[in-house]
């Protein structure tokens, strides 16, 4: 099968980490086919999981805002991410394209301020890898 070199992938790490596909091991086996980088994290945490597990949201606890019961987006930096290793691998295989910060994270949602100030982390992050 012959598929057309303008059929891509959106690379967004923070899908891959909350469903908990390895992000640098879909990279690697896709990087000629990125097209588009989403700069979004995933924050997981072993103790939510452990106490409300992955299927259904907990009973008395409110459901996390851009997240579930073991999981949140958040800016890059503040997950699992290893953004350095991902920007190495796009590198080194000559990515051009663009780079979204994808504002998705309760720390830096409700206001204006806060979202700024999200996406001014997000981008001296990400400047520094």
């Amino acid at each position: 099968m012959c598929i057309s070199p303008a059929v891509g992938v959106n690379y967004d790490p923070s899908h891959l980490v909350r469903m908990g596909i390895d992000p640098m091991r879909f990279l690697k086996e896709f990087v000629p086919r990125i097209h588009h980088v989403h700069a979004k994290d995933t924050e997981l945490s072993p103790e939510r999981l452990y106490t409300f597990g992955h299927e259904l949201p907990p009973t008395f606890e409110p459901r996390p805002l851009f997240g579930r019961n073991h999981w949140r987006y958040t800016i890059p930096g503040h997950g699992q991410t290893p953004w350095i290793e991902v920007f190495e691998t796009l590198d080194a295989h000559g990515y051009g394209g663009a780079v979204s910060i994808e504002m998705e994270d309760r720390h830096f949602h409700g206001s204006e301020d806060l979202e700024k100030a999200g996406l001014l982390h997000s981008a001296l992050f990400l400047e520094g890898c």
